[in-house]
């Protein structure tokens, strides 16, 4: 039951992020939120971080197919940020302020690591500084508030279905 649960709290996640990815293009600036790698990430550390993974994978390679051009991007960024931040909270206490940073840390990590990929594979006349401000940081913005929502009602929700 409680793997239903989790389960069904990401589906949703990934509805969510795309309604709100569709509605956000603010003028020159691009709002992304990642509520759904933020609840992976959650998981990872609150749960175990096989079934992170193991969601990681599946809702990666969803998220490939309907998403993306580059096929692999959001698989492969899913499962490195979820064992990055598996073994970093062996080291780290599960601090709320730690856990703030450090979800708002990967959310930038993996934007950045989007736009290498895009600046690679494909020719974008934007630079880095560009990219920062115009993308990352109101990416950052928008996913620091949507963790004030997801982060509490994730750990509540996560500390009832313990069975």
């Amino acid at each position: 039951m409680q793997y239903l649960i989790i389960s069904g709290i990401a589906v949703v996640l990934f509805y969510l992020d795309t309604l709100i990815n569709s509605l956000m293009p603010v003028g020159s600036f691009f709002f992304t939120s990642h509520l759904l790698f933020i609840y992976l990430l959650i998981l990872s550390v609150y749960k175990h971080s096989s079934v992170a993974m193991t969601m990681g994978i599946v809702f990666g390679i969803i998220s490939d197919v309907y998403l993306s051009t580059i096929y692999g991007i959001y698989t492969f960024g899913y499962i490195a940020c979820i064992m990055l931040m598996s073994r970093l909270f062996n080291v780290f206490y599960k601090d709320t302020a730690v856990m703030i940073s450090l979800l708002i840390g990967f959310v930038l990590f993996f934007e950045v690591v989007f736009y290498a990929i895009y600046r690679i594979l494909y020719s974008t006349s934007h630079g880095l500084i560009y990219f920062i401000f115009h993308h990352g940081l109101p990416s950052a913005l928008i996913n620091f508030v949507l963790i004030f929502v997801l982060f509490p009602t994730v750990l509540k929700i996560l500390n009832r279905s313990d069975y």
